[in-house]
């Protein structure tokens, strides 16, 4: 079920789901996106793209 308003989210303390984190070939964390995302919009997959290189 979706929890349009948190409130189940809140209840249960859980916050910061779902939580991306990208990472670069050195290990290090570059980007945090806190919430769902559209992984394929083109300014997303060019910050992906460009980390991959």
């Amino acid at each position: 079920m979706l929890d349009q308003h948190s409130q189940v989210a809140h209840a249960f303390g859980v916050m910061d789901i779902p939580t991306t984190y990208l990472i670069d070939k050195q290990g290090l964390i570059v980007r945090q996106a806190v919430g769902g995302r559209d992984y394929d919009s083109p300014a997303i997959r060019q910050t992906i793209e460009a980390l991959m290189r």
